[in-house]
């Protein structure tokens, strides 16, 4: 019989590997990463429609009601990171869809979307791309 060590590492487990010149995978850079994305509106120009989502949520005060306090440094950190700005990307794509009826199924109109009003109003082809870009910008880091 062989002797095995098992070793189950967390999402936070790879932080403190030696990355050379590769980002660190950790939650600040990536979602700094994605806030450089720029996507081509449907008018053809450069916007970059991720950071004004990050903006119009910290106009909210949603950075607000989500900060913590880090266990490492004590200090007050942006909550507002890449898993919340793509989970609002995919809501936008999904409400602005129904607003301007451009939804492809039934089986992915949101019924809550008949009962909200936007005035964050993009093109649906402007979400989706933005979504991909972000979709391809996490994975090259993790």
């Amino acid at each position: 019989m062989m002797n095995r060590i098992t070793t189950i590492l967390g999402a936070g487990a790879v932080l403190d590997f030696d990355f050379g010149n590769l980002l660190r995978p950790s939650t600040q850079n990536i979602t700094e990463a994605i806030l450089d994305i720029e996507v081509m509106n449907y008018e053809g120009r450069a916007t970059k429609l991720i950071k004004d989502v990050h903006d119009r949520l910290q106009e909210r005060g949603f950075e607000k009601q989500n900060s913590a306090i880090t266990p490492y440094s004590k200090e007050v950190v942006n909550k507002i990171h890449f898993e919340h700005l793509f989970h609002v990307l995919e809501e936008l794509m999904s409400y602005n869809s129904v607003r301007k009826n451009e939804w492809i199924s039934p089986d992915i109109y949101p019924p809550l979307a008949a009962f909200c009003n936007s005035d964050f109003e993009r093109n649906t082809i402007e979400y989706e791309r933005a979504l991909i870009k972000a979709e391809n910008k996490i994975l090259k880091i993790i």
